[in-house]
């Protein structure tokens, strides 16, 4: 189908596509996964800011 953005793919997509058919289990899965990715995402950026910090000499 043809979404309003212009998207087809991704979890962006997924959740347009979601609430424009009205599918709310489509819309919740696409909602946790982005928020699954997002954590993921924090905990990389921490540990590499953990791991540069003690490079540095500047563990806390």
């Amino acid at each position: 189908g043809e979404l309003p953005t212009g998207a087809v793919a991704g979890l962006g997509a997924r959740l347009l596509s979601g609430s424009y058919y009205g599918q709310t289990v489509q819309i919740w899965a696409a909602l946790f996964a982005a928020a699954l990715v997002a954590a993921a995402l924090v905990a990389i950026v921490g540990l590499i800011e953990k791991r540069t910090l003690k490079r540095m000499g500047m563990a806390r």
